[in-house]
C-alpha cells in the first residue's frame, strides 16, 4: 500500500479472480477515502496520490502484457499453473521502466515454480532476491491452542507444509501417503439398516463408479462397504445395480457437483435429477458442495482423516478402491496422475467427494 500512497502503480496477480475476492473487498474500503476511480468489473482502484491498484488473473497467461509497475504481488504463486511463463515472459518486464520489486506470497509447495524462486537467494547472480518464512505461530494473533487442535487433526507432513512453512516432498507419493493398510482394510459387516447409506458418484463414462458408505451421527467411525463400477453403461444402469444390493435402506448422495450440468449417456435429464428419480429421493436426500473440492485441499483433508480418525475401515471387497488408495499418484503439478493408469483415481474421486462432504469441518484448511 506504501508504494500506492507515493504515487506508483501495482500490479496484483492471483491464480484466479476467485483468490482475491477478500483482499479486494478489504482493500476497497481501506482506500475509499482517497480513491477517484473505481471498476468491478476491471478490478481497478485509483488514488488521488495518482496510485493505482489493477488486480489480475493469471488464468491467462499474458495478463499485465505491457503494463508498468513500481511493484508487483503474486499471491497464492505456488497455485499458479504457468507461473514460470508468466514471470519471466510477462511480469517480469512489467518492472523494466520503473525499477519495480516483486512479492511472491503463497504456502510452500515442494517441486513448485514458486519453491525455485524461494532458492534463488541462494545462488551469487541473485543477490537481490531474498527469502522470508513465517509459520502460522510466529503470528501473535493466531491462538497458540487453535494451533495444538489443528496439529492433532493434520497428519505431520500438511502440518509442516500448511502451518510451518516447510517445502515438503509430497510429490512421487501416493495421493493416500497417510493409508495403514492393516488398519484401514477390515470388515465390519453389512451396513446397518437404522443408518442411511451415503452414496458417492462419480460420473466418468468409463468407467461411472459409486461407493456406499455408512458413518453414525457422532462420527465415530467411517466405514466404507461397497463400490460399484460399471463400464460403458448410464446412470440408471448405476442405479439398477445399488438397487439390487442395497435396497430397502435409505440413501444419502454426494459426489462430483459436474453431475448437474451433465446428461447420462442415455437419457436428457442432469446425472442427479436421474439419481433421485430411479432411486426415490427426497431433495434434502441429495447433498452437494457449492464446487469440487482441490485436489490439494481433498489430498490434506483424507490424509488427516486417515491418519487421525479412530476408525476408517474399507472393506476387502472394494478393491478398486483399495488400489486407488494404494497406488494413485501425485504428478509433478501437484495433479493427481490420471494418465499412468487410466484405470485407477476413479473411485479415490468417489471417496474424496464423500470425506468433503460429511468431513470437511474435520480439519480446518486455510
Amino acid at each position: 500500500m506504501d508504494v500506492m500512497l507515493k504515487g506508483w502503480p501495482v500490479g496484483y496477480f492471483v491464480p484466479t479472480f476467485e483468490f482475491a475476492e477478500d483482499y479486494w473487498e478489504e482493500i476497497k474500503a481501506r482506500l475509499e477515502p482517497i480513491t477517484i476511480y473505481k471498476s468491478e468489473s476491471k478490478r481497478i482502484i485509483r488514488l488521488n496520490t495518482g496510485g493505482e491498484l489493477k488486480i489480475w488473473s493469471l488464468e491467462k497467461k499474458r495478463a499485465g502484457r505491457g503494463r508498468k509497475y513500481r511493484r508487483v504481488i503474486i499471491d497464492e504463486a505456488a497455485f499458479v499453473k504457468d507461473l514460470k511463463e508468466s514471470w519471466e515472459k510477462v511480469i517480469r518486464a512489467t518492472l523494466t521502466d520503473m525499477r519495480g520489486d516483486a512479492w511472491f506470497l503463497s504456502s510452500p509447495i515442494f517441486g513448485s515454480y514458486f519453491h525455485e524462486l524461494a532458492l534463488l537467494e541462494t545462488k551469487p547472480q541473485f543477490s537481490d532476491w531474498v527469502t522470508f518464512k513465517m509459520a502460522t505461530e510466529t503470528n501473535p494473533y493466531i491462538s497458540k491452542q487453535e494451533l495444538e487442535e489443528i496439529k492433532l487433526q493434520l497428519d505431520p507432513l500438511t502440518y509442516a507444509q500448511e502451518y510451518g512453512a516447510e517445502f515438503v516432498n509430497l510429490n512421487g507419493k501416493a495421493f493416500a501417503y497417510a493409508l495403514d493398510e492393516k488398519k484401514h482394510f477390515g470388515d465390519m459387516g453389512e451396513l446397518r439398516k437404522d443408518l442411511p447409506v451415503y452414496l458417492s458418484f462419480d460420473f466418468n463414462e468409463n468407467p461411472m463408479t459409486c461407493i456406499a458408505s455408512q458413518h453414525p451421527e457422532d462420527k465415530s467411525y467411517i466405514y466404507t462397504r461397497h463400490e460399484f463400477r460399471l463400464s460403458h453403461a448410464d446412470i440408471d444402469d448405476m442405479c439398477d445395480k445399488i438397487l439390487a444390493k442395497l435396497g430397502g435402506h435409505y440413501f444419502i448422495v454426494t459426489g462430483d457437483k459436474s453431475g448437474e450440468n451433465r446428461t447420462g449417456l442415455q437419457k436428457n435429464l442432469n446425472y442427479y435429477l436421474r439419481i433421485k428419480a430411479k432411486l426415490g429421493l427426497m431433495p434434502h436426500q441429495i447433498i452437494l458442495p457449492n464446487k469440487n473440492p482441490l485436489i490439494a485441499n481433498s489430498r490434506v483433508l483424507v490424509n488427516s482423516i486417515l491418519y487421525r480418525h479412530p476408525k476408517v475401515v474399507i472393506h476387502p471387497e472394494c478393491e478398486y478402491l483399495k488400489k486407488d488408495l494404494q497406488f494413485v499418484q501425485m504428478d509433478a503439478n501437484g495433479n493427481i496422475d490420471k494418465v499412468t493408469n487410466p484405470l485407477l483415481t476413479h473411485l479415490l474421486d468417489g471417496y474424496r467427494y464423500y470425506l468433503n462432504s460429511f468431513f470437511h469441518t474435520f480439519v480446518k484448511l486455510r
